[in-house]
């Protein structure tokens, strides 16, 4: 069976829950003055579509493209901010 693995982080996926519930709530508004605006019911599919990649941290298209998260193009941090520093205080100072 598939199972979908998780490829967007905490943050990003609060955003889009956000911004897809704003949208969805928006283009509700619309179609409950104008049942028969097309856009809106458009905007409306977009909105619950950005809240359920949200909800489920997958994203399908990024799945598709082979990304993994927006800092796989970063190089990653040192784990101690003064590891090159010793090296150089003992040549610096031998003893």
């Amino acid at each position: 069976m598939f199972r979908l693995k998780q490829n967007i982080g905490l943050l990003n996926a609060f955003l889009r829950m956000t911004c897809g519930f704003t949208l969805l709530s928006w283009s509700t508004a619309k179609l409950v003055r104008r049942p028969c605006n097309y856009m809106a019911l458009l905007l409306a599919m977009l909105g619950a579509m950005k809240v359920a990649s949200g909800a489920l941290r997958f994203c399908p298209v990024k799945f598709m493209m082979g990304f993994k998260d927006i800092f796989a193009f970063f190089p990653k941090p040192k784990k101690n901010e003064f590891e090159g520093l010793e090296e150089l205080a003992r040549l610096i100072n031998p003893s």
